[in-house]
Order: structure tokens, then C-alpha cells, then sequence
């Protein structure tokens, strides 16, 4: 049997969930839509595919080397 892992690219999934949604915001104010949104999509696609394994990855926020790696221009 095939093992399913789903690999989301957490920074896409929460632009297109701000951009994508109206301005939710909770009681006190703070903008909720792009957490809202991000959690719909996520389960919805671990719904549609359901995956034995889930990760999420985000960019950092600065630029990094890796050993080895010629770093271009």
C-alpha cells in the first residue's frame, strides 16, 4: 500500500486566504481572516486527499545560504 503525503506552502495558502476572504476580524478587533481561511483550505484538501502525513512549510523571513551552494545574482 501507498503511503500519501501532502505538502502545502503555508505563505501561498494564507495570501490567497487574506486576499480571498472579506476583513474578519474577532471581538477585540485582530484580523482572523487569513487563519479562517488557511484552516478551510487545509481541511478541505486533507478531506479530498486524505493524507497518512501533513507537512506545512513557510519562507523565512531573511535570506539563507546553504553550504555548497553558489549563491546567484
Amino acid at each position: 500500500m501507498c503511503e500519501k503525503i501532502l505538502l502545502i506552502d503555508g505563505h501561498s495558502i494564507l495570501n490567497r486566504a487574506f486576499y480571498g476572504l472579506p476583513d474578519l476580524t474577532n471581538s477585540e478587533g485582530l484580523h482572523t481572516g487569513a487563519v479562517y481561511g488557511f484552516l478551510n483550505i487545509l481541511f478541505k484538501v486533507l478531506g479530498e486527499e486524505k493524507p497518512e502525513y501533513l507537512a506545512v512549510a513557510f519562507d523565512r523571513s531573511e535570506p539563507c545560504e546553504i553550504s555548497g551552494i553558489q549563491r546567484y545574482t
